[in-house]
């Protein structure tokens, strides 16, 4: 039989991403669990119970032993109506039910003698109580869209978690993609680890930067979890913070935005007396919904979409002006006469007379890479004043895809990318030196496919989480 390399491709694949994938990636699911029992307070053993997320058509059941109790695991993040049935009662709703990021809620539930053609419904925001041990925070989709934030990332609001302290000027106006801007609980700032739809966010390279910046207009919700936390997460000491993407739902939702920061708005800088030269601009649009032939069958949809694009341009000598140590005028062309060391001859093994290099032995490599540092002072022997600009420019692109196969079993795939053009004025490594450093520019690209199966039984569960590829590129400018 010949070989056939799209099929074997395609199979290879397959395999790779079940045998990659294959570790849990329960940490976005959610679970209710809880009582059934009639007004006198005794257990109702038996009784059906029934979880609709009427946004995106998944439904879960159970039926309560005979304890009376009842468990949903393996439950979506979302907007849910919980009810009751048992013959001889009335049947129990309440809508409205907030489902968390990986949360464990109890849920309990009392009915009422009657016909099941009545119906008791509970209204209002009763108070949900958890049943896990872990001190966790949920920001919600709200809180990171309304919230006013300079940076406008995700990442500045973990600070609103007790317990969290942020280095300032940690974030350089949202486009960095820093993890260790903060220290949570007092452990180290890199301590922490991130979590993207169940995948791992947390560059492993340098374990202080993140491997997607996912833009604030695209997260659904977002949860830090302090401690104790389930062996589930595991690898880092410190924190856990789980983002989730946005997804699809029956009803269309997108928009677009654009946000500005400028110098025009700022006050002058203390040490040069000058404004700091400041442009940022965020902007992009997202949208999401049903996909369907026909808006009639949006309703009966079983497959949603979630697409979207960000841009940060971002122009800056905000917080980097400093007093750092230069090349004097006449080091820059080899008298170091008035150095407080001279160079040695390496032919002689001696200083070299007078403390001059001679033009013809200077390197020409040398005089060029001189030629990239700035000037000193006029006031100042070999220091100068640097108020460099910062350069990034920043593409995200997201697409999600989520099926409703069965009511107990899903599938999402969803495809991030993030393109990055940046140049360092202090170098990649060199922000904290005291002498001025040689400008590095950067292009990245950071490609995330990740693909999801959740299937839900009375006797199992089981999920594949994404893989993420990344590759970059780095060069000296």
């Amino acid at each position: 039989m010949p070989f056939q390399p799209s099929r074997a491709w395609g199979w290879t694949l397959l395999l790779a991403l079940m045998v990659v994938a294959s570790a849990s990636a329960q940490n976005t699911v959610g679970e209710i669990s809880g009582y059934v029992r009639d007004s006198g307070g005794g257990a109702l053993p038996g009784v059906d119970v029934r979880l609709v997320f009427p946004d995106i058509g998944v439904e879960r059941s159970a039926q309560t032993n005979s304890g009376g109790f009842y468990v949903l695991p393996a439950l979506p993040y979302g907007r849910a109506d919980i009810s009751a049935e048992l013959s001889g009662f009335q049947r129990f709703v309440r809508k409205g039910l907030k489902v968390e990021l990986n949360a464990r809620m109890r849920v309990d539930i009392t009915l009422q003698i009657g016909t099941l053609s009545e119906a008791i419904e509970v209204k209002g925001a009763e108070a949900l109580i958890s049943t896990s041990p872990d001190v966790a925070h949920l920001i919600s989709g709200e809180q990171t869209k309304e919230l006013a934030i300079d940076g406008r990332t995700y990442m500045q609001l973990v600070t609103l978690v007790p317990g969290v302290s942020r280095n300032e000027g940690s974030y350089e106006s949202g486009t960095s993609f820093r993890a260790d801007g903060q220290q949570i609980n007092g452990l180290r700032k890199n301590f922490a680890s991130l979590t993207l739809d169940g995948a791992e966010n947390l560059d492993a390279g340098s374990n202080a930067t993140q491997v997607h910046n996912v833009s604030i207009d695209a997260i659904e919700e977002f949860k830090i979890i302090s401690n104790p936390y389930d062996a589930e997460f595991g690898k880092a000491g410190g924190a856990q913070i789980n983002v989730v993407t946005k997804r699809g739902t029956k009803d269309f939702r997108g928009g677009a935005y654009s946000f500005l920061r400028d110098d025009r708005f700022d006050s002058e800088n203390k040490i040069t007396g000058q404004k700091d030269h400041l442009n940022l601009k965020d902007f992009g649009w997202n949208l999401g919904g049903p996909l369907v032939f026909h808006m009639s069958n949006a309703d009966n949809a079983r497959l949603f979409f979630f697409a979207g694009q960000e841009y940060k341009k971002l122009d800056s000598q905000v917080g980097l002006t400093k007093i750092a140590a230069v090349p004097s005028a006449l080091e820059r062309v080899g008298d170091f006469s008035q150095s407080p060391r001279q160079p040695i001859d390496p032919t002689t093994g001696k200083p070299f007379q007078g403390g001059i290099i001679p033009t013809e032995r200077l390197s020409r490599n040398g005089v060029a890479l001189i030629a990239k540092f700035p000037l000193p002072d006029a006031a100042q022997r070999a220091f100068s004043t640097l108020t460099p600009t910062q350069n990034r420019n920043i593409r995200e692109d997201i697409l999600r895809l989520d099926s409703t196969l069965t009511n107990a079993a899903s599938l999402s795939a969803r495809y991030l990318r993030d393109t990055v053009n940046q140049v360092e004025p202090y170098g990649s490594f060199g922000g904290s030196s005291g002498f001025a450093q040689v400008p590095t520019s950067h292009a990245r690209t950071f490609i995330s496919p990740a693909i999801c199966s959740c299937a839900q039984g009375s006797t199992f569960r089981r999920s594949f989480r994404s893989i993420a590829v990344t590759a970059r590129r780095t060069f000296v400018q």
